[in-house]
């Protein structure tokens, strides 16, 4: 006869909304990624008209020009 079989590897559940993320991770997310954002989309709208684009980044002024 066929035996049982056992639980193999197979896919497993998330922990959704169980993880805690790390204080540095926050202050990180926090202080860093808007800036990472903001030259992302930067580079995109110069890349799509063709022109430079002048973002503020920690008080400068930071010229983004379209890449080629």
């Amino acid at each position: 006869m066929a035996e049982k079989q056992g639980k193999g590897k197979g896919k497993k559940g998330r922990k959704i909304g169980r993880t805690k993320r790390k204080p540095c991770q926050q202050r990180y997310t926090q202080s860093r990624r808007w800036i990472q954002n903001k030259k992302r989309k930067a580079q995109k709208y110069a890349n799509k008209f063709g022109i430079t684009v002048r973002i503020k980044v920690e008080g400068e002024w930071v010229a983004v020009r379209p890449t080629p």
